[in-house]
């Protein structure tokens, strides 16, 4: 409806609505992100086994490979390894 008035311009209200959509949406998104990052980030200190249940019921295949830092790890061990460093890189536990 709001696409409709935009595109007859009877309306400047309904133009300005309309092409400040986009930027609503993208600020909406993000902040809906960064609330769920939030909560994740809480989950993982309060209750870990909730992060693992939510990896165990998606059904997710294991990739064969994995390629970080320019290496390629191939096998199960060093996969899981890989990702253990780059966890601990980006995860920064809370002072609180």
């Amino acid at each position: 409806m709001v696409r409709k008035l935009a595109l007859k311009g009877e309306n400047p209200d309904s133009v300005y609505e309309f092409k400040s959509l986009p930027s609503t949406v993208k600020y909406n998104i993000q902040k809906d992100y960064d609330t769920s990052l939030r909560l994740t980030e809480n989950n993982l200190i309060s209750d870990p086994k909730k992060c693992w249940s939510y990896f165990k019921n998606k059904n997710i295949n294991s990739p064969n490979s994995l390629y970080y830092n320019n290496v390629c790890y191939e096998n199960d061990g060093d996969i899981a390894n890989a990702f253990a460093d780059y966890f601990k890189s980006v995860f920064k536990p809370s002072t609180a």
